[in-house]
């Protein structure tokens, strides 16, 4: 090799070494800007991730329009070990029951939300077998899960069920029993009847609807 081949590739090394550690450099940038987007990414998903909201106080009553609140899920029912067919009604039952209106516009202490809007009635039982419906309590307060029909050209159409099974549990009406019973007002329909539904104990696919209450 001649002098001047060796000066040249002698030249050449510092020029091949400053490439290297450009492109060295310029991936550990490229891997700093990645881990700089990658951290921002995360806490900005953090931040736009809500808090999640605090519990509400939970009570032992449906306070609205099919919004259940209960202290536990459902109690075992009667119905529970039937199929849909079982229970699917077949006839009324033998005789109607009684319903008496005791006050409206009571308040309870604890159900703020539904003050003014709360029925009293008292349920008699003519039947020579037990009944029984599906409900709530709220202290000294039984409750039914209702249904509510809505006034359309003069006209009742259902408006709709409490669909929420919180807290609910069968209640027994013995033959010529009797049970007081709170009701509650749909704050959106101005003119409504509240159902209930009762069941005879021994045979649920025997059942009646009941208008409980209505308000024009």
């Amino acid at each position: 090799m001649s002098p001047a081949d060796s000066a040249a590739r002698a030249g050449a090394m510092p020029e091949a070494s400053g490439d290297s550690s450009s492109a060295t450099l310029a991936k550990n940038m490229t891997r700093i800007r990645f881990l700089i987007l990658f951290v921002a990414s995360v806490f900005s998903c953090v931040a736009a991730e809500p808090e999640p909201a605090p519990s509400p106080k939970i009570k032992a009553f449906t306070g609205g329009w099919g919004k259940g609140q209960g202290t536990s899920s459902h109690a075992p029912s009667r119905l529970d070990a039937l199929t849909p067919d079982q229970f699917k009604k077949t006839s009324d039952l033998a005789h109607p029951l009684k319903v008496t209106i005791l006050s409206t516009g009571r308040t309870v202490e604890g159900i703020e939300t539904i003050k003014d809007r709360i029925v009293d009635v008292r349920i008699t039982n003519p039947n020579p077998y037990t009944i029984f419906f599906r409900g709530r309590q709220y202290k000294d307060n039984k409750t039914i899960k209702p249904g509510w029909n809505k006034l359309e050209n003069g006209v009742w159409k259902l408006a709709g069920w409490d669909s929420c099974g919180t807290g609910v549990r069968d209640w027994d009406i013995e033959p010529n029993g009797t049970m007081d019973l709170m009701l509650y007002l749909h704050p959106d329909l101005k003119e409504q009847q509240i159902l209930g539904i009762f069941f005879k104990a021994d045979e649920p696919s025997i059942q009646s609807e009941i208008v409980l209450y209505e308000k024009r």
